[in-house]
């Protein structure tokens, strides 16, 4: 199974971030050791998406070697000095875009491969939220039929907002 993250980068505190990461793990692990999930995408590495790395990458080095991280950037392959980072961090990368020039909408294909890509999307959205990527991605993924789990929490982020 292939697994894909992609959520909001700011949460409202810590405590919120905190309480959203240790959902994260739990979900992780369940994913592995009930779903059979193997391969995890991400295409940012702030916020929500971050969670999902770190928790994977943790996994991986303690009980689950066999996981293989895979990033499909939004950055054109010609705009990076150096793919080291993500040789060292990922066992598959992609940089889809050649046009330097293609502005934000490079974030919303991004995602589009993103969910194209998984079998299962782990989002973290709130629809009151105004970023834009989020919600795009995760209406595409609605209409293309995937499986979501959204760990967004109406009644814990307003709680922990404060």
């Amino acid at each position: 199974m292939k697994v894909a993250f992609i959520g909001h980068r700011n949460f409202n505190s810590d405590l919120l971030a905190r309480t959203v990461l240790y959902k994260v793990i739990d979900l992780v692990e369940k994913l592995i050791t009930e779903n059979r999930a193997k391969t995890f995408i991400f295409g940012a590495m702030d916020g929500f998406d971050y969670m999902g790395y770190v928790t994977v990458t943790e996994l991986r080095a303690e009980k689950y070697p066999r996981l293989k991280r895979f990033y499909i950037s939004q950055i054109p392959e010609g705009l990076i000095e150096s793919k080291k980072i993500f040789i060292e961090n990922f066992e598959k990368f992609k940089f889809p875009f050649k046009d330097i020039n293609a502005g934000n909408q490079r974030f919303f294909k991004r995602n589009e491969l993103i969910v194209d890509a998984c079998d299962m999307l782990v989002v973290y959205y709130d629809k009151d939220y105004p970023e834009k990527e989020t919600k795009k991605a995760y209406n595409y993924a609605v209409a293309k039929g995937k499986k979501i789990i959204n760990l967004f929490d109406e009644e814990q982020a307003r709680y922990l907002n404060f």
